[in-house]
């Protein structure tokens, strides 16, 4: 069931093997893999069952992936055959029942820019500017499981336009340490210095703020 105004929002429930025991969305995918001809087109995953365990071992995380799931379905296509798959970032969680994953998928692409469009006043094309630039951030930032694809996104956060469309931007402030929670690699590194409110990434200004604490700034670029 789906609420009003809602749509392609389903769980899909899968076991170690990436076999599909549920699927709220696509029931006719039970009995084929994640990774298969009917939820994937066979898309190359390497590591894909991996990554899932790495994340439900650590009780949940976020998984990229490509899905046919998430598809607009294609009547020229056969049946759930030969649908194109949509790059798309999936929840999973272990539940209860052994060997049972629980997951649920939304797609990667970014609503449209909108170019002729101000921030200065509350217009719906400037809330859809917001939401493509804070949802895509938050997609990147949420599948960044290395040290490396942290350090990129923060990169294209300050030196690309790839979260901006004009005066729309978003910025990085370290608020807690990044990762899961406990130490090992990739989750929470120690030591590491006190960096908290610190500004790592800034789409407007790099140069004049990214290093500086949020929690100081004036509100002006060149002073405190």
């Amino acid at each position: 069931l789906n609420p009003a105004g809602t749509s392609g929002f389903g769980l899909v429930a899968f076991d170690v093997d990436g076999y599909i025991l549920a699927d709220s969305l696509k029931p006719e995918f039970v009995g084929t893999r994640l990774d298969g001809m009917h939820a994937s087109a066979f898309t190359l995953q390497s590591g894909l069952l991996e990554r899932v365990k790495w994340a439900t071992d650590w009780g949940g995380g976020w998984i990229p992936h490509f899905t046919t799931r998430l598809s607009p379905y294609d009547a020229a296509a056969s049946s759930a055959v030969g649908q194109v798959p949509l790059a798309a970032s999936m929840y999973v969680e272990s539940c209860n029942v052994t060997n049972i994953r629980l997951a649920v998928a939304v797609g990667r692409e970014p609503l449209p820019a909108i170019e002729l469009c101000t921030s200065s006043r509350n217009s719906k094309c400037a809330f859809q500017n917001m939401f493509r630039v804070q949802g895509l951030a938050l997609l990147d930032m949420l599948n960044a499981h290395t040290d490396n694809d942290v350090t990129d996104t923060w990169f294209k956060v300050s030196y690309t336009d790839r979260f901006k469309v004009n005066d729309f931007y978003v910025f990085v402030v370290q608020a807690s340490w990044y990762g899961y929670p406990g130490p090992g690699h990739n989750r929470n590194p120690s030591p590491l210095a006190d960096t908290s409110d610190t500004l790592f990434g800034h789409g407007q200004a790099p140069a004049a703020l990214c290093g500086r604490n949020a929690s100081f700034l004036s509100g002006t670029i060149n002073g405190m």
